[in-house]
């Protein structure tokens, strides 16, 4: 998929309950949650990330990885984050705790 022509993230707080595009777990009501809507190939979309994922997501996009939106587990999969020296390495590149990178992937934290 191409660069957005628009797009926009904001922090909102949940009126209703979502599901995390990339996580899928609930974003209950009144929880904060990443929302960011764009046109891609003028196809308007918008998805909403939980705020470990939206932040995960962020900031592998800021450091040049090609990530997608409700791509982020797969992407994180192909980079061999599943291994705990592998997740420890991003972790570090993206300033993150592996640890958030391990509940997105549901593996147990020192595997």
């Amino acid at each position: 998929m191409s660069a957005p022509s628009a797009f926009r993230s904001v922090v909102r707080k949940a009126r209703k309950s979502h599901k995390c595009c990339e996580c899928n777990e609930t974003i209950t009501i009144g929880d904060q949650y990443q929302y960011s809507s764009g046109v891609w190939d003028g196809d308007p979309r918008s998805y909403k990330q939980c705020l470990r994922c939206g932040e995960i997501f962020e900031k592998l996009s800021h450091a040049g990885y090609d990530v997608c939106f409700t791509q982020l587990r797969d992407y994180l999969i192909d980079l061999d984050c599943k291994s705990q020296e592998w997740r420890v390495i991003v972790a570090e590149q993206i300033d993150v705790d592996s640890s958030a990178i391990a509940q997105l992937l549901k593996v147990e934290v020192g595997v």
